[in-house]
């Protein structure tokens, strides 16, 4: 695991922004392409370092 992973992890515990191509945007912020990050994620899934993505509900707001 590289700097760039645990840049990436670290917006990933953020939340994803709110955009029509998330990863994108978190590949703008960390200097790296869409397809790098979507390679990076499928890695540390496939390591086991991510083991799901999931979206975290306030059911006071809903």
């Amino acid at each position: 695991m590289d700097r760039i992973d645990r840049d990436l992890l670290a917006v990933l515990e953020q939340g994803l922004p709110v955009t029509g191509t998330p990863f994108e945007e978190i590949g703008r912020r960390l200097g790296i392409t869409e397809s790098d990050v979507l390679d990076r994620l499928h890695q540390l899934k496939s390591e086991g370092v991510i083991r799901r993505f999931k979206a975290r509900i306030d059911q006071r707001k809903v």
